[in-house]
């Protein structure tokens, strides 16, 4: 780029070679002058040697007015050419014999005498013009021909290079026309003087959700398009300052009311003479929305919205280098909830956490700081309380408890709470912590046994209001298993843990769902797995409730088979404890006789022949036949009761 920009310059400068005479002729001093090649110097320069050289003429002396009248001659050949020169020497010459014949003392004063040495004088003087004229002229064509072929050549260069810019600015306006209108950016022209909306792009109709005609001549402010005027105001400054802004983070309205975020970037151009700012914006209001979750979740649990263990270290940090005058901690621990999750599932479990933050919540100030700090365990914070606050907070903590319970018995919620407080800085906020979790500890020992036994009691009242089992089947089992465990020779002791499982074997079945229990048809494939868990679910519910802890594995395998067919382990024989093989004919037999849903209750013999037809199978044989031998015993202390509808899935 450089070398042609100097060959352009040059040919510029042999451009105006026509007018270096008259700038000589005016001005020798002119700038012209300077740009003159040495060939053109040494031209100019000779003839005005050779013209002082005639004043030390041997034999004769010539005058300054002589000398002053060839000059020009001899100028204007080694500038002008060979025809200039011959002319005007020439003229000269015939002006001199002119003069000297009409004044005859001479104008020119002559001191040769006679006629021929004045002609041969002027002769040579003619020649030597001629002669240094020719060689001008010669040069002077030939720099004529050198600058007439340059400047055909840059006139070509210029035409192909006037043409390719003209493609490349076409094509340049073709790609930013394009690119105008396909990009998802949103993109608009504004003018500088009144801030009317000159064009948008489809990018901004599709993410703000307006038409173009609404938008297009209408002022920004008209539009509402910014939510913050003053931030608009801000970057237009910016603008003008600057006439370029990149990634300025701006608010945007939408023509649904909603507001989006944006990376607006800008520049001044020029668009039919007026001067315009092109604003491009990029829309990153999803990705500021997933930061603000990511910042959220970073501080917050997801399940309860509560601060998260790592913001609960943080502000203990943060509180162990301030200057509180005291710091109060509560340590709370929800009772119960793996009884939960293993009866009902996580979700209900879940739902259960939810609403004890909610309870634990709702007592304290806006500064205090309470959180979930692992499974079922939530903290609270309460900077510059003392002993006596504390130990309020704990008991609006167990009213609102109560209050929820009320309004809840199907599902209580019990919690195990345990404080500390710190004066001073004498004690670390470690140590404060493992005071108060200590103090929460002790107290769910003392009441972890009732904790889990009201929930198992609200359990089976859940169980009796949905009618899965009812207060007349339990007593009626319990009295079935208990004649027949004596008949089959168990000792006593034995029995009030077999009637605790007539009451409680089938609790597992609380975790299932209606549409099962209930079913008025045969259940599918899956449905019968589903119906089979309730037998480890019932188990994990005993194993959690000291009370029930005894026949946890009674629960488990009361529904397995003589033969190995049962669920869900699959024992056989004498394999299968022999309280779940009391229980086994006792509850088939009480289903039989009463009604289910998705059959009538049969009768007494039938269900006797049932028995009997499934003894080795299902039953064990040997109880089966000390079932059947009671039922016909008259002396026995055995009630038949008339069928009664429960119901009761197997």
């Amino acid at each position: 780029m450089n070398l042609e920009s100097e060959k352009k310059k040059e040919i510029r400068g042999r451009v105006g070679a026509s007018h270096l005479f008259s700038s000589l002729i005016r001005d020798p001093k002119a700038p012209e002058f300077k740009t003159k090649s040495r060939a053109d110097l040494v031209y100019i320069v000779f003839p005005l040697i050779i013209a002082m050289l005639t004043l030390f003429i041997p034999g004769g002396k010539l005058s300054y007015s002589w000398v002053a009248f060839f000059l020009p001659i001899l100028v204007t050949s080694s500038i002008m050419g060979k025809n200039a020169g011959l002319i005007m020497s020439t003229i000269c010459i015939g002006v001199l014999f002119f003069y000297d014949r009409f004044f005859p003392s001479g104008v020119f004063v002559i001191q040769l005498s006679g006629e021929e040495p004045k002609f041969i004088a002027a002769c040579i003087m003619y020649l030597i013009s001629w002669f240094i004229g020719g060689l001008s002229d010669m040069e002077a064509q030939q720099r004529r021909g050198e600058l007439n072929s340059r400047l055909s050549l840059e006139g070509l260069v210029n035409a192909v290079e006037r043409k390719r810019a003209e493609e490349e600015m076409s094509l340049s306006g073709e790609r930013f026309l394009k690119a105008y209108s396909a990009s998802p950016n949103l993109m608009l022209i504004i003018g500088c003087s009144d801030h009317r909306v000159i064009d948008i792009n489809k990018g901004f109709l599709n993410v703000t959700g307006r038409i173009r005609q609404e938008v297009v001549g209408r002022t920004v402010a008209e539009l509402n398009l910014w939510t913050d005027l003053m931030a608009y105001s801000k970057a237009v400054m910016a603008i003008q300052e600057q006439e370029v802004i990149h990634n300025f983070e701006i608010k945007f309205n939408k023509k649904d009311g909603q507001w989006g975020i944006g990376l607006l970037s800008a520049d001044t151009i020029n668009l039919g003479g007026e001067k315009c700012i092109l604003f491009v914006m990029n829309d990153i209001s999803q990705r500021k929305k997933a930061e603000e979750r990511l910042t959220y979740l970073s501080m917050h649990d997801s399940l309860t919205g509560l601060y998260n263990r790592a913001y609960f270290e943080e502000e203990m940090r943060r509180l162990e280098e301030g200057r509180h005058s005291s710091v109060g901690m509560i340590i709370c621990d929800v009772d119960g909830l793996k009884l939960i999750n293993d009866t009902f599932g996580h979700s209900t479990g879940d739902g259960l956490l939810v609403a004890a933050a909610g309870v634990i919540k709702n007592p304290f100030r806006t500064g205090d700081m309470v959180s979930r700090i692992g499974g079922d365990e939530f903290a609270v914070l309460l900077p510059d309380c003392d002993r006596q606050q504390v130990e309020s907070a704990c008991r609006r903590i167990a009213f609102n408890v109560k209050r929820y319970n009320e309004k809840h018995p199907e599902l209580p919620l019990s919690i195990s709470m345990g404080f500390a407080v710190r004066k001073g800085t004498s004690v670390s906020m470690l140590d404060l912590f493992k005071e108060a979790d200590d103090n929460m500890s002790r107290e769910k020992l003392h009441r972890s046994r009732s904790a889990r036994s009201a929930i198992v009691q609200a359990l089976m009242k859940t169980l009796e209001a949905r009618d899965f089992i009812t207060e007349n089947h339990s007593k009626r089992l319990q009295g079935l298993v208990t004649n027949l465990a004596r008949a089959a020779g168990l000792p006593d002791y034995k029995l009030s843990d077999l009637r605790l499982l007539a009451r409680f074997h089938d609790i597992g079945k609380i975790g299932l769902a209606d549409r099962i229990l209930f079913k008025p048809g045969p259940l599918t494939a899956g449905e019968v797995l589903e119906m089979q868990r309730h037998c480890e679910i019932g188990s994990r519910i005993a194993q959690s409730v000291p009370d029930l802890l005894p026949i946890a594995d009674w629960v488990l395998k009361h529904h397995e088979w003589w033969n190995g067919q049962g669920y869900p382990l699959q024992l056989k024989g004498e394999e299968i404890p022999l309280e779940c093989r009391i229980l086994a004919i006792a509850d088939a037999y009480e289903a039989m006789t009463g009604n289910r849903p998705y059959r009538n209750a049969i009768s007494k013999e039938r269900a006797v022949d049932e028995i009997r037809k499934y003894a080795g199978l299902q039953f064990d044989p040997l109880i089966a036949d000390y079932f059947i031998e009671s039922l016909e015993d008259s002396k026995n202390n055995l009630i038949i009761l008339d069928p009664h509808i429960i119901n009761l899935r197997q």
